[in-house]
């Protein structure tokens, strides 16, 4: 690479020295006398013609260059944005499906700022901060929190669009707030009381692709099994299972099973119980149901 510059350089001044004393020679060197004066007038003014051309059109090839390198450059920070914006959105609802903070989750949220270190611009990574801020100081998904959290991260989406040039400014102040209406209602949906009625009815609605259901089911039983409970003491909702003391459900539920991506208990009192697996019903368990 040295040896290919330099030979470059050394051409370049060639090139030159020749080019410019072509000049100087024309300029003391009378032709008056000399019979082919007229030829060699005309091979420097075709020599002078040509290194004209030539270095127009090196200057011409250098400016092609240089936007065809930006260009490519451009478009590959581009491509390289719309993917990662792309990642942001799966791991944001993988997020919200799953409704829980598993280390997973936690860890792609954290790469996505380290790549939006890299190509992006501050306004979006600020925006972005904001909605991480936010995740991680969240202790438990609910209806509420989880709106706050989808409304800054559609705040950061409009910043996106800006930066990567679909829109001039972040989206309208009227638009914004109708997709967080909308958003809001779909949650409202997605919150409310539904009652499956049965276990059945609830595990072809709701558990029939979920890789934990075995294990929800385990659990599911032995509650059922260790406090005497049927259907009716028992409500089979979109997001939880909720059990009662009474079948009439007016006591107040002692204990739900959540998450079904990754199960907890949650007791009357707050206290979260993670369930790995069947063994984690063990009497350490029983004990703290009792």
């Amino acid at each position: 690479m040295t040896k290919t510059f330099t030979l470059g350089i050394v051409i370049s001044v060639i090139v030159v020295v020749l080019y410019v004393g072509s000049f100087a020679f024309l300029l003391n060197h009378e032709f008056s006398d000399w019979t082919y004066s007229p030829f060699v007038e005309s091979v420097i003014a075709v020599f002078h013609g040509a290194g004209a051309i030539a270095i127009i059109t090196a200057i011409i090839l250098i400016f092609q260059s240089s936007l065809d390198s930006r260009r490519e450059r451009n478009q590959l920070v581009f491509e390289n944005k719309i993917e990662l914006y792309t990642k942001a959105i799966d791991v944001a609802q993988d997020l919200f499906n799953a409704q829980e903070f598993n280390v997973e989750t936690l860890q792609n949220l954290e790469l996505i700022i380290l790549r939006l270190q890299l190509i992006s611009t501050d306004q979006s990574i600020d925006k972005y901060m904001i909605f991480h801020q936010k995740v991680i100081a969240t202790e438990e998904f609910n209806q509420e929190n989880i709106l706050e959290i989808k409304t800054l991260f559609s705040a950061f989406l409009g910043q996106c669009r800006v930066e990567i040039g679909l829109a001039s400014k972040e989206i309208p102040d009227e638009m914004f707030q109708m997709i967080q209406r909308s958003i809001a209602d779909a949650d409202k949906k997605k919150y409310q009381k539904t009652d499956f009625g049965t276990w059945d009815n609830f595990r072809q609605s709701v558990l029939k692709s979920n890789h934990n259901l075995v294990l929800i089911e385990a659990t599911h039983r032995w509650i059922c099994d260790q406090f005497n409970l049927n259907d009716k003491h028992i409500r089979y909702s979109q997001s939880m299972i909720s059990y009662y003391n009474d079948a009439g459900r007016k006591g107040g539920r002692f204990v739900s099973l959540r998450a079904f991506s990754s199960p907890y208990l949650k007791l009357k009192d707050g206290t979260k119980i993670n369930i790995k697996s069947v063994d984690d019903l063990s009497e350490k368990l029983k004990q703290q149901l009792s």
